[in-house]
């Protein structure tokens, strides 16, 4: 007898397979017209990546993966185990000497971590990450094939461009594949720009500051790699009435307690920098005080 878990790999597999079958019933004319409105929304989306400053559509695959809702459950719920997990190395690393020996930080970046960790972090540690993984959703051992190889606790890519390519699949492509077979039922996941908006409200929430304004931090002169900063502050400011700005460590000032942009209050910062980037631009002369104070403030998606 096959098990739940190995019943439902075999599910998967059943529509995976359903899902190509249309696929390749499709004629090639009209998969060429496919693919070319698949190209022209993502340069209408800005799905692009950045080659010496010239703008690059990203090839997106034009057949789906497919996943079904009870193995997104179980992986969110895998994924969150581990999050929650790496989220108290910090306490681990400052209270037991044999894990400080084990995950032994440059002298630098220790410092940092020493200067900017508060008793408030340790209630309420902001953490947006993205862990990544491989697995075979159509296999009957699916679970055991799950293998995480990175974990992503800070700055992560595709704040944009995931949820940007799930609709172009939605409005392109599901059309096209029900066409074919009408009792296909696809749905995209969750958008991440929510799940991330969600978790500043509600740290901004647990500060007592009110959302007014939200800065991204990334290397913003940067003339290559994937570019969506600019998205997401625009996406925001339409759907949250926010004032989000994008920013360059370099470009922050500091009055008083306030860390502020372009003369304007920053209330919560989201980074895209290490403290090892951070500390190359201060060798070059940018001035990084301001955001070692939204650090100790406990005012920066992901924490220190």
């Amino acid at each position: 007898m096959l098990t739940p878990a190995e019943e439902l790999g075999l599910a998967g597999m059943n529509v995976a397979s359903r899902v190509r079958g249309a696929f390749h019933r499709i004629s090639n004319a009209d998969l060429a017209g496919m693919i070319e409105k698949i190209r022209l929304e993502s340069l209408a989306r800005h799905v692009i990546y950045l080659r010496d400053g010239k703008q690059d559509a990203i090839n997106v695959m034009a057949c789906p993966l497919t996943v079904l809702p009870d193995q997104v459950a179980y992986i969110h719920y895998v994924t969150l185990t581990i999050h929650n997990a790496l989220k108290r190395l910090v306490e681990l690393y400052m209270q037991d000497f044999a894990v400080r020996d084990i995950l032994r930080l440059p002298p630098e970046e220790e410092q940092w971590l020493w200067e900017c960790w508060t008793p408030a972090h340790r209630e309420n540690n902001p953490v947006f990450g993205r862990h990544d993984a491989v697995i075979d959703f159509t296999s009957p051992m699916w679970k055991d094939s799950l293998r995480f190889v990175e974990p992503n606790m800070g700055g992560i890519g595709g704040l944009h461009l995931v949820p940007s390519v799930e609709q172009i699949m939605q409005g392109v492509v599901f059309p096209v594949l029900q066409t074919q077979d009408s009792r296909l039922q696809l749905d995209i996941g969750p958008d991440i720009r929510e799940l991330l908006m969600q978790e500043i409200l509600e740290h901004l929430e647990s500060l007592g500051r009110k959302a007014k304004a939200i800065c991204f931090i990334d290397p913003k002169y940067a003339g290559s790699g994937i570019d969506e900063q600019e998205d997401l502050a625009r996406y925001y400011h339409e759907r949250y009435g926010l004032r989000v700005m994008h920013a360059d460590p370099a470009e922050l000032t500091q009055q008083g307690n306030e860390v502020l942009y372009n003369g304007e209050v920053v209330d919560l910062a989201y980074r895209d920098y290490a403290v090892s980037d951070l500390l190359d631009i201060e060798k070059e002369g940018a001035n990084i005080g301001p955001m070692r104070t939204l650090f100790r403030q406990n005012r920066v998606m992901s924490s220190i």
